[in-house]
């Protein structure tokens, strides 16, 4: 029982690592091996864990992430849609003069992206996204599959 404990908090502190190490452009794949009959899902890779074990293996992987570009300028996006995979990201580049502030409409955002900034989001769920810019009107879509 106890090395069960052991492995399980050792598996607690890996995916509290993994949560961490996400939040940055690379993806980290971590497999473990330490609680009996348990299944981690992180970034698309699983691990099945067969047997009672009391050790936990790190595997590192740098996976280059696709990060798409969409331009921001005073009259239009670049491009106004696109399609892209579930996990992937999108980079919305303000390439005017002046601030925009940026309307999703799934999931609800709201965010002003200054001159010569930038906004980074993941979608992980498959489906269509509407955004525009507040003041222009100007609009797109982004569809995940």
């Amino acid at each position: 029982m106890k090395k069960l404990l052991i492995g399980a908090a050792i598996l607690i502190l890996l995916t509290f690592a993994a949560y961490f190490l996400l939040s940055s452009e690379e993806v980290i794949i971590i497999g473990t091996t330490t609680v009996p009959k348990t299944v981690t899902t992180i970034a698309g890779a699983t691990t099945t864990v067969t047997g009672p074990t009391t050790t936990a293996s790190i595997t590192t992987t740098t996976v280059a992430l696709r990060v798409n570009e969409i331009l921001i300028y005073s009259d239009r996006f670049e491009p106004s849609s696109m399609t892209m995979s579930a996990g992937e990201q999108v980079k919305w580049v303000n390439k005017d003069g002046k601030d925009h502030i940026l309307v999703l409409s799934n999931p609800p955002i709201e965010k002003r992206i200054l001159a010569g900034s930038y906004f980074l989001l993941t979608f992980n769920s498959k489906g269509s996204v509407g955004f525009s810019d507040k003041d222009s009107g100007i609009a797109g879509t982004i569809t995940i599959i």
